[in-house]
């Protein structure tokens, strides 16, 4: 179960990362309607974001979470399969 949570977890990763490049990428509607959106007040105070902070800036938080609950699972996962 811990290895199908990580590949769940590696899913997440990939589609934040691709949402952060389409922000990124001028052109695209992402882009055009997140690049100047500001974080919520929420996000600030959970990841302890600058009263500035932008929306993109909370989901490279959220990425980086999600990349942590990977790793975690996978280790997990190999470590019950070689007890």
């Amino acid at each position: 179960m811990r290895r199908f949570v990580g590949y769940l977890e590696e899913t997440a990763v990939h589609t934040y990362a691709n949402v952060i490049e389409h922000i990124d990428t001028p052109g695209t509607h992402l882009h055009r309607d997140w690049a100047t959106l500001k974080a919520p007040e929420l996000a600030k105070k959970y990841w302890r974001l600058d009263d500035d902070a932008s929306w993109r800036d909370t989901l490279r938080h959220i990425l980086a979470d999600e990349a942590h609950h990977r790793d975690v699972n996978h280790t997990y996962a190999g470590k019950l399969l070689f007890s």
